[in-house]
């Protein structure tokens, strides 16, 4: 992904189990309007930082950045991205969260996450045997959607997780299980928007409007048949937001867009 001072800068944040490498998924001539840089776990969660607070976490991530750049953040990516965004305001020209949850596991009086039983079998899955359980984790991103399996092997290509080792993983995962981001999301001062599938089970469409409640500023857009990834299952509509944050720099105002064969209905 190259590089142009006359670019906007547009910064990629990975979900949990893939690398970097998902990105490409967008196309090289969409992104080809931005500056882009793409991290992952082994950008959140390296080696050397492995026990690090957030405080530090999020300082070493914003000194990596571009000075103002749009930030894109997917699933454990976003909720990286919504606390950059509420610490660093001046730092980011817009948000773009997709299928991201201010709390990933439902509890108390948050009923829009991962129910916990089901979260903590995939934790001992994952440690028992960790590939079956990545597998298994991959495929979930496309579950109920007819081409399903082509779409899973295509994520599986793409996502080239044995770039990242165990221990990496472990630690996201083990952060996913405490994180909770709800104060950021409603102190975002920034163009957000949050795109998330109608059909993802990992972050439940319920999630999106969840964060509306917290902030009404935030932009929210259901795509009705796409899963956990929707810039894989539907890059074009993922790109064609990018191509308007790169036109028009910031993001419109709040509404709720629902996406069916093609159509917008802003409600």
């Amino acid at each position: 992904m190259g590089s142009c001072i006359d670019k906007p800068a547009l910064v990629l944040l990975t979900g949990w189990g893939v690398s970097r490498h998902v990105w490409t998924a967008l196309g090289e001539t969409g992104l080809a309007a931005f500056d882009v840089m793409a991290l992952d776990l082994r950008d959140f969660f390296p080696v050397a930082w492995r026990e690090e607070g957030d405080d530090s976490r999020l300082s070493r991530l914003i000194d990596n950045l571009p000075k103002t750049a749009h930030l894109v953040g997917w699933s454990l990516g976003g909720m990286l991205a919504v606390l950059l965004a509420s610490r660093y305001p001046h730092r980011i020209r817009s948000l773009t969260l997709v299928a991201t949850n201010a709390v990933f596991q439902r509890g108390g009086d948050w009923k829009a996450g991962m129910a916990p039983v089901v979260f903590a079998q995939f934790r001992r899955a994952f440690i028992a045997t960790p590939e079956r359980a990545w597998r298994r984790f991959i495929g979930l991103h496309f579950q109920g959607m007819e081409n399903a399996r082509a779409l899973t092997r295509r994520m599986i290509q793409l996502s080239q997780a044995e770039d990242i080792d165990y221990g990496t993983l472990r630690a996201g995962l083990e952060w996913l299980a405490q994180a909770d981001v709800r104060d950021a999301v409603a102190s975002l001062d920034v163009p957000t928007i949050a795109i998330q599938g109608g059909l993802d089970v990992i972050t439940p469409v319920a999630a999106v409007h969840a964060l509306g409640a917290l902030n009404p500023h935030i932009e929210r857009m259901v795509i009705d048949d796409s899963g956990h990834a929707p810039f894989v299952d539907h890059p074009r509509e993922v790109m064609s937001w990018l191509r308007q944050l790169a036109s028009e720099g910031d993001a419109p105002s709040a509404r709720t867009i629902n996406h069916r064969s093609g159509c917008d209905e802003a409600k």
